[in-house]
């Protein structure tokens, strides 16, 4: 039994406090954001592919600056099943509230609401906001001037502060299809921008996505795109995750070897929750404070499991109905870890009846979202839609 958790976030955001790596990332986020505390309007948008980390970086951001800032006033806002704005802008002034309802000017803010706020839980530390569909219509149209209300509050309170505000727009994948998300977004950045009274209103608006999730921004109001600064966060290096792994290990007060570092960093294929899975199974697994290749190789086998089960297994087991299937999907990736394939290689090392189904296998695989076709390679070429894919693919067909 170990005497402390897993220093390992598999699953979620990494706690600020662990953050590692993404050096140059978080540099130019920091950057617009010194920008916003002096008084500029800044908007960003984190880009990356699923499991890549941009949530942790949008958490590390807001710590950042409640940690070194007095009057910062944010909230990291999970879009997640979130499909229209009513509920999103809800959400966004909910998690505002909260961050100041233990301040001495909480009163004075209360009243911007009216009713619509209730306070619930020992000393009132949940707030909840309940609006009309009249007043919520009305927090929509005039959002930016609620936030400047809260600001005026905040400073008859004290000379001394000039609140910064961080609104983080997080796993926005399902709203981000809804044109009224895009017209409130533009319509909302525009009007401060134009407007005397927020000359000089330090704001800073933070969407996280996937790539393709940015260019839907140019659908339904095309000059919105030019609006945002992009950070795309690519994979990790082999090093990186070594850090991550080491550094993780070193707060609880173990070690690792280097060859399990290296069996790490090759399967987590610069993936921080693939490297997050394995290294949260290795911790378990090991019995002393030494992490060693045995320990790696063990958690490799039941981090395979984990990420099947949470990520991938309902559709891999949709796509592999019979057993030729399975061995097919098993040798795409048995060499190692590619985003892509093409079908002239998968057919030299496939048997006579694999052969024949490989043409149907395909068209279930796309079918079912787990690749696409690769037109920017050669005839015959596909990609997986999603990076941990092969990764998973891989970690099975490595077991004896």
């Amino acid at each position: 039994m170990k005497e402390l958790p897993s220093p390992f976030y598999p699953g979620k955001p990494v706690h600020p406090e662990f953050f590692t790596g993404r050096k140059d990332q978080i540099k130019e986020i920091m950057r617009l954001m010194h920008d916003t505390i002096k008084g500029s309007q800044r908007n960003v948008f984190i880009i990356g592919e699923r499991g890549i980390g941009k949530s942790s970086i949008a958490s590390f951001i807001d710590w950042w600056g409640q940690n070194n800032y007095q009057s910062f006033l944010s909230c990291h806002t999970f879009l997640g099943n979130t499909i229209n704005v009513e509920a999103m802008v809800g959400k966004i002034i909910e998690e505002l509230l909260e961050k100041v309802n233990k301040k001495p000017y909480w009163d004075k803010i209360k009243k911007i609401f009216g009713n619509t706020i209730t306070e619930a839980g020992l000393f009132g530390i949940n707030i909840k906001f309940n609006p009309t569909d009249d007043q919520m219509k009305d927090l929509i149209e005039n959002f930016p001037s609620k936030l400047l209300e809260i600001s005026n509050k905040i400073k008859e309170n004290s000379e001394d502060e000039n609140p910064c505000f961080l609104i983080i727009l997080d796993d926005i994948d399902k709203i981000i299809d809804n044109e009224s998300f895009h017209y409130w977004i533009k319509s909302t950045l525009d009007y401060m921008s134009t407007n005397k009274d927020f000359i000089n209103f330090p704001l800073c608006l933070i969407l996280v996505g996937l790539e393709d999730k940015y260019e839907a921004l140019s659908k339904y109001q095309p000059s919105t795109k030019r609006i945002f600064n992009v950070v795309k966060i690519n994979r990790m290096t082999n090093m990186e995750i070594e850090e991550l792994v080491s550094n993780a290990l070193d707060k609880v007060n173990h070690t690792v070897t280097k060859e399990a570092l290296d069996l790490i960093s090759t399967y987590s294929s610069g993936l921080p929750v693939v490297a997050h899975e394995i290294g949260d199974q290795a911790y378990y697994i090991s019995e002393d404070s030494e992490i060693d290749m045995e320990d790696m190789a063990n958690a490799i086998t039941k981090a395979a499991h984990q990420i099947g089960t949470k990520y991938i297994e309902s559709k891999i087991t949709k796509a592999i109905r019979s057993e030729d299937y399975k061995s097919i999907l098993k040798k795409i990736n048995k060499d190692e870890i590619s985003n892509t394939f093409n079908i002239s290689h998968i057919k030299k090392i496939l048997k006579d009846e694999e052969k024949k189904k490989l043409s149907n296998f395909l068209v279930r695989m796309q079918e079912l979202g787990l690749i696409n076709k690769d037109f920017s390679k050669k005839s015959g070429s596909y990609h997986y839609t999603q990076s941990i894919y092969p990764v998973y693919l891989y970690m099975i067909s490595q077991k004896k």
